[in-house]
């Protein structure tokens, strides 16, 4: 009995000892938060220090910047001084960009006659400007105020640019910028800078920067960018939309130069957001189709009532307001009056059914105006008027003319040219029977071998999407690429996809064994070239999804890869930079999609599972530019991680 009670003693005494225990941090959630936090900012400072060994411009902006923009929550002070480095690396990588631009044209100008003069090709300006927008884009996720410095900064050097072309890029044909229904591409680079950041900030889920971003657009008064902008908004955060519009009416309703097109694309906001709709000064009419996800937004619940009745209240002034204008005869009364009576008969029948305490007025207003059109003009614009939807039709058949000319060129040559632009075309839309056609009129046999090639590879890499509603569909992905004759590198993108498919379907162990197999195929790519680094990146980033721990496990043999890449750039390969160099049909068919695998990316959503363990691996990286962009984005994933609400970490 002692011995049993002693026993006894022990097994009470054993719960007492481990209840006084001090718990191990690795254990302690709250000390665990705050090791790893400290150990990103830690690597974020190890990637700032190495800034000087990334030799391109570009990327080491980029690295400044993305570091910046992740320090702020930690150590604001010490975000400001590192975003300050940034914008003065971007300024110096542009002024780069710029001057071996200048060459470039110069080059072409001397080549052409000197009367052709000296043009700059409007994709020059993304060009010049790319860094600093790289340092607006991270620097508009945290501060206001330095956004709007670095926007005048920006906007100043464009305009001494501009003028160094001999352009005015300041002003222009106000009324072209800012009211062509159909074209947003005439807009001033501040408008373009400023909708490009809100944009950007509102697919990260950053609804309420973005909204701050645009407002100071909205200052600016209308303009169909901004409706444009303000309608695809409203789709993902319609209450920061809905503010931004009534702070647009009102400044609209307070501006005396307002007119009818103000009103109409403020109309397209509350009551036809699939069409921009304006008037020419001229008395003609133009409509544009507004693209939105999710198709002509129909089903969306439109702005609520006080928004519509401040919209009717707003228009009815300004309206009126132009009908005294047309009325005193003011310049250019004859297309002022078409304008306005286009935008009455537009809008009336919506004044009648929700604001019918404004309709008498604008009935009498336009009988008013009416009297100054001719009876033609009155009828074309009152047709014009009715149409309040669009869709964008279906277009010409994009295979048509390659199959024309496969018919009629007089030469065998001529007329495989002609097939296989149709083939690599339709491979590109996935319409696999039209390629199937061209390919089976193909009268060289090697022409039609190769193409035969690339539309099994073209095939095989869209299993994933091709069987995504399939309740079998990973079954028949495996059975496709398993009898698809295609390279290693597509088999291994195709296995990918349909362990994913398995993933979803829960069928875990089915998808832990097609990745299995992807990786045998990825493994069967050349060593120390780039399609074996793209094939096990493929395979990793689908383990991250559906199998972690077989990413964690694969992850030395990626780096490896990484390193002993020969045939492309090193600084390359953390993403995002340009499509991979591929061979054969691989390199038609597969290499832009495979330009969205990105390393950065991968080691991002492995920081947020275990930062030490990604860290460790992303030292392993040879090549220094790789090394420190890993590093950020494994970094940047672990501290949004800890934030609430917190963007898609690791986005650029």
């Amino acid at each position: 009995m002692p011995h049993v009670h002693g026993a006894q003693e022990r097994r009470s005494r054993a719960p007492q000892t481990k209840a006084k225990q001090t718990p191990k941090p690795a254990r302690d959630p709250k000390e665990r938060e705050r090791r790893e936090r400290q150990q990103a900012v830690a690597a974020l400072n190890e990637a700032v220090a190495a800034a000087p060994e990334v030799k391109d411009s570009y990327k080491r902006t980029l690295l400044l910047a993305l570091a910046a923009e992740a320090l702020w929550t930690f150590d604001e002070q010490a975000a400001r001084s590192l975003f300050a480095r940034a914008w003065e690396a971007a300024a110096a990588s542009d002024e780069e960009e710029s001057s071996a631009e200048e060459k470039r044209l110069g080059e072409q100008a001397s080549a052409r006659s000197s009367a052709d003069g000296l043009a700059e090709p409007p994709e020059a300006l993304s060009r010049v400007t790319r860094a600093r927008r790289e340092v607006l884009s991270a620097a508009s996720r945290r501060d206001a105020r330095l956004t709007e410095r670095y926007l005048a900064e920006l906007r100043e050097s464009i305009e001494r640019r501009g003028s160094r072309f001999g352009e005015d890029v300041s002003r222009g044909d106000s009324a072209r910028r800012r009211y062509d229904a159909r074209d947003d591409s005439v807009l001033d680079s501040d408008e373009h800078l400023r909708l490009d950041l809100s944009r950007s900030l509102a697919e990260e889920g950053e609804y309420s920067r973005a909204a701050e971003v645009a407002a100071h657009e909205v200052a600016g008064g209308v303009s169909s960018a901004l409706v444009r902008f303000l309608i695809g908004f409203r789709g993902k955060a319609p209450a920061e939309a809905d503010a931004l519009f009534r702070q647009l009416l009102a400044r609209t309703a307070n501006d005396p130069r307002a007119g009818v097109n103000d009103v109409l694309l403020l109309s397209s906001y509350v009551l036809t957001p699939s069409v921009l709709t304006t008037a020419g000064e001229r008395g003609g009419v133009s409509l544009g189709y507004v693209h939105r996800e999710g198709g002509n937004g129909s089903g969306e619940p439109a702005p609520p009532r006080a928004v519509r009745q401040e919209f009717f209240n707003t228009a009815a002034a300004v309206l009126l307001r132009a009908g005294a204008e047309v009325t005193a005869g003011a310049t250019g009364a004859r297309g002022r009056t078409a304008a306005l009576f286009y935008a009455l008969s537009r809008l009336l029948p919506f004044f009648e059914r929700e604001a019918p305490q404004l309709a008498p007025q604008m009935h009498a207003l336009r009988q008013s105006v009416a009297g100054g059109l001719s009876e033609e003009s009155r009828a074309m614009l009152a047709s014009v008027a009715e149409t309040t939807e669009l869709r964008r039709l279906n277009a010409a058949d994009p295979l048509a003319n390659d199959f024309e000319h496969a018919k009629t060129e007089p030469e065998a040559a001529a007329r495989d040219a002609a097939r296989e632009r149709a083939v690599r075309q339709a491979v590109k839309l996935k319409l696999w029977a039209r390629a199937r056609e061209a390919i089976a009129g193909m009268e060289d046999a090697e022409l039609r071998a190769n193409s035969l090639n690339l539309l099994a590879v073209c095939q095989v890499a869209a299993v994933g999407e091709a069987f995504d509603d399939d309740d079998e569909g990973d079954v028949r992905a495996a059975q496709f690429v398993e009898n698809g004759d295609v390279p290693p590198l597509t088999r291994a993108l195709g296995y990918a996809q349909a362990a994913l498919l398995a993933s979803k379907l829960k069928r875990h162990e089915r998808a832990a064994e097609l990745l299995e197999r992807a990786r045998y195929f990825a493994e069967q790519t050349d060593s120390g070239k780039e399609a074996r680094f793209v094939a096990l990146l493929v395979v990793a980033a689908a383990a991250e999804q559906a199998d972690p721990a077989r990413a964690w496990e694969m992850l030395p043999a990626l780096v490896r890869a990484a390193n002993e890449v020969g045939d492309a750039p090193a600084d390359e390969l953390s993403g995002g930079f340009r499509v991979p160099s591929l061979e054969g049909a691989e390199n038609v068919g597969l290499a832009e999609q495979l330009a969205d695998f990105r390393l950065d990316h991968l080691f991002a959503a492995l920081g947020r599972r275990d930062i030490a363990r990604a860290l460790r691996e992303a030292r392993s990286l040879a090549d220094a530019t790789t090394r420190s962009l890993v590093t950020v984005a494994t970094a940047r994933a672990r501290l949004a991680a800890g934030n609430t609400g917190a963007r898609r970490a690791g986005a650029r």
